[in-house]
């Protein structure tokens, strides 16, 4: 599990906002069973971060989704 915030990836910088970032990623990953980086089947090799993934899941109506593909693997 690396979950690092996108402020601490550019600026080195750890902070509360940056904690609370990578423990909801670390539970996004427990979840679903996905991994932080992952690369898409039905693309050319495309790699979509664990975050993007469930942000279009929930803007699809599809959140419960997220947390049962731990049970479909």
């Amino acid at each position: 599990m690396k979950a690092l915030a996108p402020e601490y990836t550019l600026y080195g910088q750890l902070t509360e906002r940056s904690d609370v970032y990578s423990f909801g990623i670390i539970v996004l990953e427990i979840m679903s069973g996905r991994k932080v980086l992952e690369e898409v089947k039905m693309t050319n090799s495309m790699m979509v971060l664990i975050a993007d993934w469930a942000w279009e899941m929930v803007k699809s109506d599809r959140s419960d989704e997220v947390f049962n593909e731990i049970g479909s693997k």
